[in-house]
């Protein structure tokens, strides 16, 4: 059986958590938010995130979460490579806050505007 572990699956970079209560295969690949002790939920709409869901395993009600290194997200909006504040765009991807000084600093290294999807270093 699994359980939590802040040490990686394999992986530098990648923790395992609790899943929140909403959370399915579905939401791989999607930014989430801590929503409780050892827990991770997808992220509303201008929610500062805490990293990139990846595995999902709903059985052990548990999940990966990249916390560092490249992820490939999607997002909404107009973004331009470079050093950009974002947040959750609450459909799993990110965006630019509305209002700024309400996000995270992140690079993002590659924009791919025509399938909506961008390269995000999460350092």
């Amino acid at each position: 059986m699994f359980d939590i572990s802040f040490e990686g699956i394999g992986l530098t970079g990648t923790v395992t958590f609790l899943k929140g209560i909403g959370v399915t295969v579905a939401n791989e690949n999607h930014v989430g938010k801590l929503s409780a002790a050892q827990t991770v939920d997808v992220c509303d709409a201008e929610d500062v995130f805490y990293g990139v869901i990846g595995k999902v395993e709903e059985e052990n009600d548990i999940l990966a979460l990249e916390r560092h290194g490249m992820n490939e997200v999607s997002f909404t909006g107009t973004i331009t490579p470079g050093y950009k504040e974002l947040v959750a765009d609450g459909a799993g991807g990110v965006k630019e806050p509305a209002s700024a000084g309400t996000g995270r600093m992140f690079h993002i290294v590659e924009v791919n505007d025509g399938d909506k999807l961008l390269m995000l270093d999460l350092g």
